[in-house]
């Protein structure tokens, strides 16, 4: 601590800059991850069974994890076949701030084959918000809301499939918008070498949809552009309405090195603008990877019409042991 740090909500593009306590702080964290296959303890068993669990002291600093208050994070997923026709999904994410937001999210889906073509889906959802500060902002959304949804599916098992789904708000409370949603949406391999995929959907948070081709040049080459508009935000479930069009290619150079760039045109309630992208992965064995990135571009803040410029440069390294 000591040294300000700068945190964005929108993926890089927007920061606000805030400083720790100049006193000298000890802090520590662990982060604990486990994933089980039932067959592993069952011989003839199918499915899988992951945990994590995640604890930051105030006053902990890395990149992306620092906190000037307590925080616990848990959760886990599982995944199970139910005989010959039904799957089951069941996903949990809990997070405790000390003084601050806690957050609870659980899901559980259930997919019946009942054909070779035809697929039922359903799902339930319940996530809680609840702000522990002394000071709650007005702005701040919190309360509970319970979402169920259901999905046929058709798949043709040629050349294309099709689906539509039904979703509905069972219950809110506090400030919690409704997200009541009706949609259809499906893939088409039109060639051999050209596919086709699209959504469209409405509902009470506005309209949103995906529509994207994907082109394979040649046995190394695949060109591809998609356009999605969303209405919420994934990772905290708030209200932001933006739209992304991204475009590129990948290529497979030789066997260990391929290369991609992309053009990513973003626009709504985020900073508007074009950001370029580029990157490599390279296999040097069949243990190590490095991979580099490049983006450059230039923003516009939608509320204060400031201009941003952004440069980053990133990279990994990945080695695998037996």
């Amino acid at each position: 601590p000591g040294s300000s740090v700068a945190e964005a909500d929108d993926g890089g593009y927007n920061y606000t800059t805030d400083t720790l306590d100049n006193n000298e702080t000890e802090a520590s964290a662990y982060r604990v991850d486990v994933s089980l296959g039932v067959k592993d303890i069952i011989e003839n068993g199918r499915g899988r069974v992951t945990f994590y669990r995640q604890d930051r002291e105030a006053g902990y600093a890395a990149p992306g994890q620092t906190t000037d208050r307590d925080v616990t994070q848990y959760g886990g997923t599982a995944e199970m076949p139910l005989g010959e026709s039904f799957d089951a999904r069941v996903k949990l994410d809990k997070q405790i701030q000390q003084d601050g937001l806690e957050t609870d999210a659980g899901e559980v889906n259930l997919d019946y084959n009942m054909t070779q073509n035809w697929i039922l889906s359903s799902g339930l959802r319940h996530d809680k918000r609840e702000d522990n500060s002394t000071f709650v902002p007005q702005t701040q959304e919190v309360g509970k809301r319970t979402d169920a949804v259901v999905k046929m599916k058709y798949d043709s098992l040629a050349r294309w499939a099709t689906y539509g789904f039904v979703q509905d708000t069972v219950n809110t409370t506090g400030n919690r918008d409704e997200n009541r949603r009706v949609g259809v949406g499906g893939d088409m391999r039109l060639t051999e070498r050209l596919n086709l995929v699209g959504e469209v959907s409405e509902g009470d948070l506005g309209p949103a949809g995906k529509i994207g081709t994907e082109y394979l040049y040649s046995d190394k080459t695949t060109l591809y552009q998609n356009y999605t508009l969303e209405n919420e935000r994934s990772d905290n479930g708030l209200l932001a309405r933006k739209g992304n069009m991204t475009s590129g290619f990948r290529t497979r150079y030789s066997d260990s090195m391929s290369v991609f760039l992309e053009e990513r045109y973003s626009h709504g309630d985020i900073p508007t603008g074009l950001t370029h992208s580029t990157g490599v992965d390279l296999a040097v064995t069949e243990r190590l990877n490095l991979e580099g990135n490049l983006d450059f571009g230039s923003l516009k803040d939608p509320q204060t019409a400031a201009e941003i410029d952004r440069k980053t440069i990133s990279g990994s390294i990945g080695y695998g042991f037996d």
